[in-house]
């Protein structure tokens, strides 16, 4: 069963990166909440559609990858030890952005759930130990704080000036 489901999954990832192709380069976003899936988010919902069963669950890709470094690695992971990204949904104090979409899109920031403790990986595979936070709000502060001390994520920064 797990195997069909991987193909499935597969599948649709092929689907959409075809229809990707077929309407052209990406549009450039904004920071609004209302800009079209990209790949990685129709590859999220096709395998969240799944179930539970799948390891994967537990792991949210990051909306964007950051191409231009040249880093085998090209986004952050945030390990964390809460269960589910209900409370990621909440603003980023100050702006209309949930705490998911800054660390996802804005910070080319994985979220892993459910995780044995709280750490940030940067795209050169540096473990940051991070506080046992008791918000999503106060991790992603944290998390943000740490990026933009980053050579690159200061840069990062600058572009959505937030408070943290």
């Amino acid at each position: 069963m797990k195997k069909l489901l991987l193909v499935l999954s597969l599948f649709l990832l092929i689907c959409a990166c075809r229809k990707d192709s077929d309407a052209g380069p990406p549009q450039s976003s904004d920071s609004s909440n209302n800009s079209t899936p990209t790949t990685v988010e129709k590859f999220d919902l096709a395998v969240s559609a799944q179930g539970p069963s799948q390891d994967s669950i537990n792991k949210y890709e990051p909306l964007r990858l950051k191409e231009e470094l040249g880093l085998n690695k090209r986004y952050r992971v945030l390990k964390t030890t809460f269960k589910s990204l209900d409370g990621f949904q909440k603003y980023y104090p100050g702006t209309k952005i949930t705490l998911e979409r800054i660390l996802r899109y804005h910070f080319y920031t994985a979220i892993h759930i459910n995780q044995k403790e709280n750490k940030l990986i940067s795209m050169d595979l540096t473990e940051f130990p991070l506080k046992n936070s008791t918000s999503e709000e106060k991790i992603t502060k944290e998390t943000v704080k740490l990026i933009g001390d980053m050579f690159f994520g200061s840069n990062e920064l600058k572009v959505i000036p937030i408070q943290y």
